[in-house]
């Protein structure tokens, strides 16, 4: 955000004010802004604004808490609170928005510290303290977005919100995991469809029953490949001509008790924007040269 002085007399001098939200910054940052005049010798310059934004609470390695892999191997994950004054504070509550995640929170003390709680606190008495997130004993299959809210005596940092996110994959295993078509007028009949295979090749054995998409232009359809092992879903566009993007999902319904539903998300986009011709300047035009041609002489018979 910026602010200036517009106008500015002969010998005289403006002021240029520019401010910088840091609320997602931490550590050095540098900003610049372009100033442009009528002043003929100086059209352009540009203002260097630099800053090192203190975090009260340093989150290690961020406030971002990511569980990838099969439901049978999650891993819990921890993280680091580091007041950066180095004075202690306390962590009054923690609260996941999904009660099946577990939440730890111990302190981390130097040599010869003992921990002792203050009572009505969840972790108290240091400034660095260890968070301790697991996963739920029997996560659900599917995309994973959830928090957990802490609450501190710290002054500047009163509450902390962590975000989980992540995937959990199941037996049964797909590919592409994202669908990508063509709709456009120039699109042919492949680029507008995609298939994908569905498989379990060594858990429970199971079955496709039903396979749909969120959008009437799109139309799916499945087939057996290897009972209870292996099925392929066909993905078509199947609506008028694009001329921007569409983004659909296509849901597969299976009696896997785990994974009951396989949701892929579907992007379709119009033909690209043809190249404009870039002309060739007509000074740049090779133009064609006179050839002279001089005849050899006649050969003399001996």
């Amino acid at each position: 955000m910026t602010e200036f002085d517009k106008v500015i007399p002969p010998g005289g001098a403006g002021k240029v004010t520019a401010a910088i939200h840091t609320t997602s910054f931490k550590g050095p940052i540098s900003k610049s802004v372009t100033v442009t005049t009528n002043d003929p010798d100086h059209r352009n310059f540009i203002l260097t604004l630099k800053a090192t934004v203190a975090i009260p609470i340093e989150i290690l390695p961020g406030e971002n808490v990511s569980f990838l892999g099969r439901y049978d191997a999650l891993k819990p994950q921890e993280l680091t609170l580091k007041a950066s004054d180095g004075k202690p504070f306390d962590i009054t509550s923690a609260k996941p928005a999904d009660p099946a995640y577990g939440v730890a929170i111990e302190p981390i003390l130097e040599a010869g510290m003992t921990a002792k709680r203050t009572p009505g606190t969840v972790a108290s008495g240091s400034s660095q303290y260890k968070v301790t997130i697991s996963p739920p004993k029997d996560p659900k299959v599917g995309r994973i977005t959830s928090t957990v809210d802490l609450a501190t005596t710290h002054p500047k940092t009163p509450a902390i919100a962590l975000r989980i996110t992540g995937n959990v994959m199941g037996d049964i295993t797909f590919a592409p995991q994202t669908v990508l078509l063509m709709g456009g007028a120039k699109a042919t009949a492949e680029q507008k469809q995609s298939r994908i295979l569905v498989q379990n090749p060594t858990g429970t054995t199971f079955k496709v029953l039903e396979v749909t998409a969120n959008n009437p232009a799109l139309k799916s359809s499945f087939e057996t490949v290897e009972p209870g092992r292996e099925y392929e879903v066909v993905v078509k566009y199947d609506g008028p001509p694009l001329t921007t993007a569409l983004n659909g999902l296509v849901t597969i319904r299976t009696s896997d008790a785990r994974q009951p539903t396989v949701e892929i998300p579907v992007w379709c986009r119009a033909d690209p924007a043809p190249r404009a011709a870039s002309p060739v300047p007509t000074a740049a035009q090779p133009t064609a040269l006179p050839v002279k041609v001089t005849p050899a002489p006649p050969s003399k018979s001996p």
